[in-house]
């Protein structure tokens, strides 16, 4: 009984691990990308834009937003899908474990939707 806990305990760190890999790589790709535009931006701007546009204005906006992008948009998006699976996964649990309490969750939704709004 003991390694099948042992295996889950290691199937989720491993699926987690593989997670994070892949949304903070997929986030690099995305912010490489936003920055890549919006270099050519600036480098195919008017000469007039660069003449009113301080240079610290630019740097600011091709270093500090990119670099708040590469670490707050990956753990963002990392933090609500694993909301969602965990209230999934939960939902799931109840509906397998007592399926009659199943009939208590569209009532439940339609009041949250209601006093939400």
């Amino acid at each position: 009984m003991g390694s099948r806990y042992s295996g889950v305990g290691f199937g989720t760190a491993l699926f987690t691990f593989i997670t994070a890999v892949s949304f903070a790589q997929a986030g690099f790709s995305s912010s490489l990308s936003l920055f890549s535009d919006a270099l050519k931006a600036v480098m195919w701007a008017p000469l007039a834009w660069h003449e009113q546009t301080p240079t610290g204005a630019i740097m600011n906006r091709l270093s500090k937003d990119i670099d708040t992008l590469d670490s707050a948009l990956p753990q963002a998006w990392f933090q609500l899908l694993n909301n969602a699976a965990t209230i999934v996964g939960t939902v799931g649990l109840v509906f397998y474990a007592y399926a009659w309490l199943g009939i208590a969750f569209p009532p439940l939704i339609l009041l949250y939707s209601i006093f939400l709004s």
